[in-house]
């Protein structure tokens, strides 16, 4: 595996100059994302392999664009929420890359960071998924009465269970039942969206 080099990221777009080094416009299949990507499964991390001679129109291209990228890492770029790269004029997205690495196919839907962290692609963090599971695994996001995501507080003070949770999806309504505290309300909440949604109760950010 090579190994990154230091310093900021390099890996620029091609230029239309740059397009004009390579042979005829080749069809971006994960075969070929396999040839020129690197891709570790346990750090997540993907490098740019040295790319072989029949790629390029003249030998002093071949030369100067391995010298340049070939055994550096694809990292995230400033203000991108996912890690991207462009290989023969087509813009890839990290986890999409580390997909086909891995099966020699496309994903048959959209891969979702199991995490929430777009930067995180280790293959225990991508799983391929239809787009409105991938939608369900958001972060939580603090409401105006501060109470967890899918909790909701009775207004009569007179009851003894005021935390009511609810899941929902797709204008879809499940009511979880009502509970003493707010923590077994939320519990509550996403043991059953676990179940429905395929979806995993946000931790801290992993890195």
């Amino acid at each position: 595996m090579a190994k990154p080099t230091s310093g900021a990221n390099t890996d620029g777009p091609l230029t239309n100059q740059h397009w004009g080094c390579f042979m005829a416009k080749l069809i971006l299949t994960p075969q070929l994302v396999s040839e020129v990507i690197a891709y570790d499964p346990e750090t997540g991390h993907l490098f740019h392999k040295t790319r072989p001679r029949h790629l390029f129109k003249k030998q002093g291209d071949y030369v100067s664009w391995n010298k340049q990228f070939a055994g550096k890492q694809i990292r995230l770029r400033p203000g991108d929420k996912y890690i991207r790269t462009t290989i023969f004029g087509t813009v890839v997205l990290g986890h999409r890359a580390a997909w086909a690495c891995m099966t020699g196919e496309w994903p048959k839907n959209n891969i979702d960071h199991i995490n929430r962290n777009g930067e995180d692609n280790r293959w225990a963090n991508l799983r391929d998924v239809p787009q409105k599971v991938n939608t369900q695994n958001v972060a939580s996001r603090a409401k105006a009465s501060g109470l967890p995501l899918g909790v909701v507080l009775e207004k009569n003070t007179r009851l003894k269970r005021r935390y009511r949770a609810i899941v929902q999806l797709n204008g879809k309504r499940t009511y979880v039942g009502r509970f003493e505290t707010a923590k077994e309300a939320e519990d509550a909440y996403w043991d059953l969206k676990s179940k429905l949604h395929g979806v995993v109760r946000p931790t801290s950010r992993s890195v």
